[in-house]
Parts: C-alpha cells; sequence; structure tokens
C-alpha cells in the first residue's frame, strides 16, 4: 500500500469513528460534552411509549397511534438489525402472512408503509417511531481531519487528529414515540 493510501484509508477511518460516536450520542447522549440522545433527553411515560413482554403486529399499531398525526407524514421507524429480524420479520398476520416487507430497489425496509432506519446503537428490543426533522443537529463545519509531522520529527511519527464539533437534540419531543419489548 501506498503512503497515500495508507493516509486515505486512515483518514476515512477516522472520520467514521467521529460518524459512529455521533450517531451514539443520537441515541444515549448525556447532553453534556455531547449531544442529547433520543432515550436520554425525551421523558417517556405512557403518554409516548409502550411496553410489553413479546411483541405483536397490534403492538407497533399502538406505536404509530401514539403518534400525533402532524407528525406522521416524515416518521420512521428506527431499530436495530436485531429487533427487526429476531421480533419484527417473524410477525404475520392472522391468516400466517408476514406483515414486514422485503426492501424495495435501494434497500429500503418498511413496516405499514413508513422506512425502517437501521441503527445497531439502539438497544436490542427497543423501537423508536417519530419524525426525525424534529431532531435537531448542528454540525458547523464537519468532521476535520488534521496530520502534523512536526511533533513526531525526530522519531519519524506522524499524528493523525480527527475532530468535530456537533450538538443535537429532541427539537420537539411528542414527534417521537418509543416501543419496548421487555421480555418476562
Amino acid at each position: 500500500m501506498t503512503v497515500s493510501a495508507f493516509e486515505n484509508y486512515l483518514t476515512q477511518e477516522l472520520r467514521n469513528s467521529i460518524s459512529d460516536a455521533i450517531n451514539a450520542a443520537i441515541v444515549y447522549g448525556t447532553g453534556t460534552g455531547q449531544p442529547t440522545g433520543l432515550l436520554t433527553g425525551i421523558a417517556w411515560d405512557n403518554d409516548n411509549s409502550i411496553e410489553t413482554a413479546t411483541l405483536a403486529a397490534d403492538d407497533l399499531l399502538d406505536l404509530i397511534a401514539l403518534l400525533p398525526a402532524g407528525y406522521a407524514g416524515g416518521a420512521k421507524f428506527a431499530m436495530s438489525y436485531a429487533t427487526l429480524f429476531s421480533q419484527v420479520y417473524p410477525l404475520k398476520t392472522s391468516i400466517g402472512e408476514f406483515i414486514f416487507a422485503s426492501p424495495e430497489s435501494g434497500g429500503v425496509y418498511r413496516l405499514f408503509g413508513f422506512p425502517i432506519v437501521i441503527d445497531d446503537n439502539i438497544p436490542a428490543g427497543t423501537i423508536i417511531f417519530g419524525n426525525f426533522k424534529y431532531y435537531g443537529c448542528n454540525v458547523p463545519q464537519g468532521i476535520a481531519v488534521e496530520v502534523s509531522r512536526e511533533s513526531g520529527f525526530t522519531s519519524g511519527l506522524i499524528d493523525y487528529r480527527a475532530l468535530c464539533i456537533a450538538d443535537a437534540k429532541p427539537i420537539i419531543p411528542s414527534a417521537f414515540a418509543k416501543l419496548t419489548v421487555k421480555a418476562a
């Protein structure tokens, strides 16, 4: 591998690491030194969340019903890959047909007509349904990757630094609803 190819690879890996950290903060962030996450930044109660021991199609319909109609246009389901294929995909109608549609061309999964976003930062058994336009995210300068050859001149070392200033939080908490499957 050439030096320039290695530097390109390293730069991309650093950017991916920053993106992964931002994605994790969007789910779990505390709001202190990081974005405020969906799971931590919304007061979840009986008005906006459901807890069930086993997932049924009616639970998903109840989740959709929790979202005020004004936010339904553009709403999406968000869940982990594990939740999608171990708990949602196996659901069937009363006549034994799967309720889950296979992905359209382009790999878009849909459930009851709503797109599904896969994010493995969301814990298994948790499904968020909402209009993500109402989760504000500000990344004013993108991800910067900088290189310094000066700091390690005598030892032949090169330092790489990835930096991103980001802030995010739920702007309108009522634009989100949550379903949690708690096994008994």
